[in-house]
């Protein structure tokens, strides 16, 4: 196979280093920004090519061991060679060229929002098992298992529950499968087999506690920022799930409606109001994706639309979300290209991005979740 000499410039929202010789792009999985590296091609299209290192010739004054021993083979972590600080300015950079790119605007984007924890902050994990007892998780890009006994990602209660799960005397119920394991804020424990036909899996939650309290925090003190003063907001929280970002908003807030399509996540959501006796806030079960015309019946009725959807985005929908009327909008999103596809649909329908504010919800992973602010002139 050809071999090239390659100085990395970047990396890329997929985790890959980006080089470039004689004008053609080459992405190098494991590769850091400012390494000198000798590479070998793996694959040739149109406009770019692939590699993989060969040998790295000078390393990167960001380059750091890794501290995990299955980082390069397991599919979980992309960066653990890349110093955090280098991390939080390529991830700022790699959303700023997407928007720009895909987006068509050179919003001004704030600084990464970093984690509190770079390693031991994921609350949440789906393991694989197998009859013979191993767990692991999947080879990059392979259905390939690879066992583990510790992810230092995870956070040290998950890492002990996947202790007992490796033992003998946990129950199994099928000889083959995954487990979704969640560690609440308060240290408490929940697992699920995951069945074939998928209705096991618990509700969605965000993977990072520290950040998730980050991130409603700055949503509260942009509401304050926001509606400079006046009375409380009547706020609309499409795909609430258990109320993650709206809970917290009830004392300033005059009302909050959510809709979310898990009837699990909303129920859950509920429990909480009436443990807690909110009365300014309800949650329903709705599927505003495959009826966004919905929308259109609460126009004028909300001063804040708070969206946070799954990866999709709202193809399709933003035409009838900005029909609402609604004058500012608090826009969530875990996926740069999706993110920078709505904000283009948002400004044709004349809406303004007044904030773009990443944060660090995925350590040593290229993923970045984002807050955009976006209103009405």
């Amino acid at each position: 196979m050809e071999k090239v000499t390659i100085k990395i410039d970047s990396l890329s929202y997929k985790g890959r280093g980006v080089g470039r010789v004689d004008n053609i792009v080459y992405f190098v999985p494991l590769a850091a920004p400012e390494d000198l590296l000798e590479i070998e091609i793996t694959g040739r299209e149109k406009h770019f090519r692939t590699g993989c290192i060969v040998k790295i010739i000078e390393p990167s004054p960001c380059r750091v061991e890794p501290v995990c021993p299955y980082f390069g083979k397991c599919g979980g972590c992309n960066w653990q060679h890349v110093s955090y600080k280098r991390q939080l300015s390529e991830k700022k950079n790699i959303l700023k060229e997407t928007i720009i790119r895909i987006g068509k605007t050179g919003a001004d984007i704030d600084p990464v929002i970093p984690s509190p924890k770079v390693y031991g902050y994921r609350n949440r994990t789906r393991v694989k098992f197998f009859r013979d007892g191993k767990i692991g998780f999947y080879e990059a890009e392979s259905n390939r298992l690879i066992e583990i006994d510790n992810c230092p990602v995870l956070s040290p209660g998950i890492n002990g529950f996947l202790q007992r799960l490796k033992s003998e005397s946990f129950p199994k119920p099928v000889p083959k499968g995954e487990i979704d394991i969640y560690e609440d804020s308060e240290g408490s424990l929940r697992y699920s087999f995951i069945s074939s036909d998928k209705k096991d899996i618990m509700p969605f939650s965000q993977v990072n506690h520290g950040i998730n309290s980050l991130l409603k925090e700055r949503i509260r003190l942009l509401i304050k920022e926001y509606m400079h003063g006046r009375s409380k907001p009547d706020i609309l929280d499409l795909y609430c799930g258990d109320g993650n970002l709206s809970l917290h908003l009830s004392g300033i807030a005059g009302s909050i409606n959510g809709w979310d399509l898990s009837a699990a996540a909303v129920k859950k959501g509920m429990e909480t109001v009436r443990r807690n006796n909110l009365k300014n806030i309800v949650y329903k079960k709705g599927d505003i994706s495959k009826n966004p015309a919905a929308a259109g019946k609460l126009s004028g009725r909300f001063e804040l639309l708070i969206i946070d959807p799954p990866r999709r985005g709202l193809k399709g929908m933003v035409s009838s979300i900005a029909g609402m009327g609604v004058p500012l909008i608090f826009y969530i999103s875990c996926v740069p290209p999706v993110l920078a596809r709505d904000l283009r649909d948002f400004l044709k329908e004349g809406y303004v991005i007044k904030k773009i504010i990443p944060f660090d919800m995925f350590p040593q992973t290229y993923h970045i979740e984002t807050l955009s602010v976006l209103m009405r002139p």
